[in-house]
């Protein structure tokens, strides 16, 4: 599921994740003002020698956040090679109709990581180490509302238990030029796979990633180990290839269920189970039309090896959900962006994409995944780090009798085929550089393709540290 997170210096451009950043360029006010409050003389009949200037404990520069400078300790570690970021991430969110219920519901997100420079520290040039404490929280007693196969709140890992973890720890190295990239580790294979670019600051899954990989890609919720190569032979042509622990999704007869899930693990199903993974490759092509009006499309395909268990439909003689076992489901998937209008660069600028997905509808509850939109950024008077968006996404279900997308993701009985149909509008305010509030409506028609359509509104508050 996608999730708020602050970009990484070591990710590529344009981002891709349904990570919503901060933008960060502010001055911390209170500490300047506190400092003149405490320099400020006493009357006295002498004047007294000038004293040495004293250095703002929390100076906050482009890329710091609420906490600035940390008493002037940022800086430095930085100039070493050790950069330190986080975001808390509030959502509220209110069903007025449809779904599983009405009513309210919150969760909270804490994200908090470091990215330590390999060059700077050991010399060892294109080399860095991530590493993200991650967690989460509802802020109700009450349960997930809406019941829809893909999410409408990215932050959502999916249960509603607490989820407190180190959700990423890898080693990421670049080589000849930034040609050729090798990544190892626990990571989000969204971050780099089958994500929607240009969809950034919506707050849905879709934002995120593409529908036909719902139930296998590794993200917020279970992230994995994995293997990553990526290269780029000429600028403007990038190929990459993964290879991820697949044990969340994979069937385990002893349990009866799919897992163990990999969120709360290291490597080791990795290395011992082979069989239970996922592959994936994707070939990306850039161009510019001049004047900030970049664009690129991508197309990749994945297999998940081993054997998935699917919540089927309700039996009635016992009253059980049936379970079908599927093997190697595959699928692929494309993806676009084209920035229409640009002043400049670094200005303000609009942009459209789009995506398409498919899964062998025998062994994935998605069959087809569909969406579009358009998002706008600094476009608004007066505000130039705010921006605007309007998204739609419809997703075909698979009609395999055996195969129930309620019963996957809810362990409730429903049919199956049908479509979900989610259209999400927002509004990103940033008050400042390092606080953002967020309203968002979205309509979702037939949750899950089994229940009465759901109208959801939600205001998200963003501070970055």
């Amino acid at each position: 599921m996608a999730r708020t997170v602050i970009r990484r210096a070591i990710r590529r451009m344009p981002p891709c994740y349904g990570g919503r950043s901060i933008r960060y360029r502010s001055r911390v006010l209170l500490p300047w003002t506190l400092l003149a409050l405490s320099a400020a003389e006493p009357p006295q009949a002498a004047a007294l020698p000038p004293s040495p200037p004293v250095r703002d404990p929390l100076p906050a520069d482009a890329g710091d956040g609420v906490l600035g400078n940390l008493f002037g300790a940022r800086d430095p570690l930085r100039d070493r090679g050790i950069d330190f970021d986080g975001s808390l991430t509030l959502d509220f969110s209110g069903n007025a109709t449809g779904g599983l219920r009405t009513g309210y519901w919150g969760q909270a997100f804490l994200d908090l990581g470091v990215t330590f420079d390999a060059g700077k520290l050991a010399g060892l040039e294109g080399g860095a180490l991530r590493m993200d404490f991650q967690a989460w929280n509802k802020l109700t007693n009450e349960s997930y509302p809406i019941g829809d196969f893909i999410y409408y709140d990215g932050n959502f890992p999916g249960q509603e238990t607490p989820e407190v973890v180190l959700g990423v720890l890898y080693w990421r190295q670049k080589l000849l030029d930034d040609r050729i990239e090798v990544q190892f580790g626990k990571a989000d294979a969204s971050e780099n796979f089958a994500c929607v670019n240009g969809a950034d600051d919506f707050i849905s899954n879709y934002g995120g990633y593409v529908a036909g990989i719902t139930q296998f890609l590794p993200n917020w919720g279970d992230p994995a180990t994995g293997l990553e190569v990526a290269v780029r032979p000429v600028e403007g042509i990038r190929w990459q290839a993964a290879w991820y622990d697949g044990s969340t999704n994979a069937w385990n007869p002893g349990s009866g269920e799919n897992g163990p899930r990999t969120g709360t693990r290291g490597p080791a199903t990795f290395f011992d189970d082979p069989g239970a993974a996922l592959l994936m490759s994707e070939l990306q092509f850039e161009w510019s039309l001049g004047a900030g009006r970049d664009g690129l499309v991508k197309g990749g395909g994945w297999v998940h090896l081993g054997e998935t268990g699917y919540a089927g439909p309700l039996d009635p003689a016992t009253g059980e959900l049936v379970t079908t076992v599927i093997a190697n489901a595959y699928g692929w998937y494309a993806t676009a962006l084209q920035t229409v209008w640009a002043a400049g660069d670094d200005g303000p600028k609009v942009d459209v994409f789009g995506a398409v997905s498919w899964g062998d509808p025998s062994r994935n509850p998605v069959e087809w995944g569909f969406n579009g939109g358009i998002s706008a950024h600094g476009v608004i008077p007066g505000r130039p780090q705010d921006s605007i968006g309007l998204m739609a996404s419809p997703t075909l279900f698979t009609s395999d009798a055996g195969i129930s997308p309620l019963g996957t993701n809810y362990r409730l009985p429903g049919g199956t085929g049908g479509s979900e149909v989610n259209v999400e509008a927002y509004w990103r305010v940033e008050l400042t550089p390092w606080f953002a509030v967020q309203p968002d409506l979205q309509w979702i028609r037939t949750p899950s393709g089994a229940l009465d359509d759901a109208l959801v509104g939600t205001i998200r508050v963003d501070i970055a540290f």
